[in-house]
């Protein structure tokens, strides 16, 4: 079963197109027998993508790769070979060990095919491969065939599909291949749509997942402030804060004057437990937004406790935040926060949602400890009481191997009860078993964004307090400064050590994220051309380089082109209007309260015309075209109560 099962045999799905004729094709399985250097073993075959001569002189300048070589000719095209120096770049493809006479056979697991007796392709992956190839082909859609409409060449009222078959359209230059045979061919210029089963039909429909993983991943938006989406809410908690004068609420006017409940209810305790006057505004901008907090912006308003922890990713993989509110006014803080010691006080951010800790992050929230300690950054107390959590948590997890904590049931309970986030009804010794943290993520930004791409590179590598900090200086260097990406001497450095900071930032962000990225080689040379040139003009030259129409400029011309749309539709109703009250003017003035122009153009379907849709019959008309009539009338009146009454709906596609 194994071989009839797993051997490849060639049919039309597995052929991809290299070149636009119908017979340029070739098998995209490769033989592992023949690429294998050593059959009887697994073997990681490197392969070279081609990068533009610019994107390779860079990457070799930054140390990341080689000097490139020429290996060959290919046509009038000079190829160049090279080696990656950094294990994120280096691209390799496994091979596991086969036999001549199996032919193209699946690699599998045995237990697994005797369990599920399918198919399999198990690949042992590196992580430039796992981007480059299998994430893009688990994430695309293959198209498999193109239906064209076509109009009845002898009627030309009918109208017809005429299909075609497409040769695996995830592969990038299988895609370029059948889109160039299409436009050479008579199916050019006409309206094209593609076959969809029944079951994909279903899925989609139905809103089924087409990927199951266990892995939580966290995707964080570090778009600027106005780009970040979010969720209007029902009810704007600006009521929370009271105004100067006495009251429950306060004006938009009123809110440089007004208290914030965190700051109110922390006076009188120590410096390193009070929000900072950047987390007072924001909070106060909060109270007011009527849409949902963005993820930066709920860093910023972290408990006064957690500063230490200055990174986003950090921040997120090592706590969560609970959704209910438990502290909305200034005595509900007091009790909280003034009525216990520190050591048994949980910790509550500035909109008084309580913050708990991870239990399984119990190792790199220790690391973040002592980091911030050794740049003496941490009170002596602080330091303690969270040194002593992650220490009883490392003997919590090493009594699941037999070994005895040392730590008491009380302890334990508390640590629960205040600090710790346990899901899953699982118990603490469970949760520390499973280790499972989620995977923080940042959606790319292309450098040729400019303004963008900077904010990204800020919120992602800086650290910081609140978005407000790293945002009001008079300079990009002086944020970079601020955010300890750049050291405090680069104020005044000369242009070499300027220099030497472009190519460490350039080499860290290629090969810590943009190697991580889903792009083709040539996406991924102009990112690192883009980004090379970007760094220079902003930390050389202190300017940032437009490649996109500025936000006023934008606004102004979206408008215009608005107030021209507006316009021709305007227009093309109109016309439309005044043909159908043509053709209808014989029943015109058999019929009371028929519509003119100018009532059709007021219509809408808020606003309806009062005409019901019928007419009186006329002199001419028999008794068997009336009724005709007034059934195709009542249709008509049942499609247009249908469309006014219709509520919109979208289907979800996981």
């Amino acid at each position: 079963q194994a071989t009839e099962l797993l051997t490849h045999k060639c049919n039309p799905r597995c052929q991809r197109k290299v070149g636009a004729g119908p017979d340029d094709t070739v098998c995209r399985v490769p033989n592992n027998y023949i690429s294998s250097p050593d059959p009887t073993s697994h073997c990681f075959v490197p392969t070279h993508e081609q990068h533009s001569s610019e994107a390779l002189s860079i990457l070799h300048k930054l140390g990341l790769i080689e000097e490139p070589t020429v290996d060959s000719l290919d046509g009038y095209l000079r190829k160049k070979e090279y080696k990656p120096r950094v294990q994120n770049l280096k691209n390799l493809r496994h091979i596991p060990p086969t036999k001549a006479r199996s032919g193209k056979f699946s690699p599998c697991n045995g237990r697994m095919f005797a369990a599920t007796r399918s198919n399999q392709n198990l690949q042992i992956v590196s992580r430039k491969w796992v981007n480059s190839y299998l994430i893009k082909y688990c994430v695309q859609k293959d198209q498999s065939n193109a239906v064209f409409l076509k109009a009845d060449p002898k009627t030309r009222d009918l109208y017809y599909a005429e299909s075609k078959f497409l040769h695996n359209t995830k592969i990038s230059s299988s895609a370029r291949h059948e889109q160039s045979s299409i436009m050479k061919s008579r199916h050019a210029g006409f309206p094209q749509g593609r076959v969809v089963s029944h079951f994909e039909m279903m899925q989609l429909i139905l809103g089924y997942p087409e990927i199951h993983t266990n892995i939580e991943l966290l995707k964080i938006t570090t778009a600027p402030l106005e780009l970040r989406g979010g969720m209007r809410r029902s009810r704007v908690p600006a009521n929370r804060i009271p105004a100067p004068g006495g009251g429950t609420s306060v004006s938009i006017p009123d809110i440089a004057e007004a208290a914030v409940p965190a700051y109110e209810g922390r006076i009188g305790l120590p410096s390193y437990r009070r929000p900072t006057s950047s987390q007072m505004l924001l909070a106060k901008d909060s109270f007011f937004s009527p849409v949902s907090l963005d993820k930066v912006t709920l860093f910023g308003l972290r408990p006064p406790e957690l500063h230490f922890v200055d990174r986003l990713h950090d921040y997120y993989t090592c706590f969560i935040r609970d959704s209910k509110c438990e502290l909305d006014t200034a005595e509900k803080y007091v009790t909280a926060l003034h009525g216990q010691e520190m050591e048994t006080t949980p910790w509550y951010d500035c909109l008084g949602h309580r913050v708990r800790l991870r239990a399984a992050a119990w190792q790199r929230l220790g690391q973040i400890l002592q980091h911030s300690r050794q740049e003496n950054e941490l009170p002596l107390r602080l330091f303690t009481l969270i040194q002593d959590m992650c220490t009883d948590l490392q003997r919590i997890k090493a009594s699941t191997t037999g070994v005895s904590s040392g730590v008491s049931a009380d302890r334990i309970s508390m640590m629960k009860k205040q600090f710790l986030h346990v899901p899953n009804g699982d118990t603490l010794t469970q949760n520390l078993a499973k280790r499972r943290l989620p995977t923080v993520f940042f959606p790319p930004v292309k450098a040729e964004t400019g303004h963008k791409f900077i904010l990204h590179f800020l919120l992602t590598r800086g650290r910081f307090v609140t978005e407000m900090d790293l945002l009001k200086t008079p300079c990009i260097v002086e944020s970079m400064i601020k955010g300890k990406i750049l050291p405090v001497g680069a104020r005044s450095s000369e242009t070499a050590m300027l220099e030497q900071a472009v190519e460490k930032l350039t080499r860290s962000y290629i090969e810590h994220d943009l190697a991580f990225c889903c792009l083709t080689a040539t996406k991924f040379s102009n990112e690192v051309v883009h980004t090379w040139a970007l760094m220079h003009d902003v930390i050389l030259h202190n300017k940032i380089p437009i490649h996109e129409l500025p936000p006023c400029l934008y606004t102004a011309t979206r408008s215009r082109c608005v107030e021209q749309l507006e316009t021709f539709i305007t227009q093309q109703k109109r016309k439309l209007a005044v043909a159908a009250i043509k053709e209808v003017r014989s029943i015109k003035d058999h019929t009371s309260a028929f519509p003119s122009v100018d009532d059709v153009m007021l219509a809408s379907k808020s606003t309806p015309h009062r005409w019901d849709g019928t007419w009186s019959k006329t002199p001419e008309q028999s008794e068997a075209s009336y009724n005709e009539q007034l059934y195709a009338s009542r249709l008509l009146r049942h499609s247009l109560d249908t469309y006014r009454s219709s509520q919109p709906y979208m289907v979800n596609n996981c």
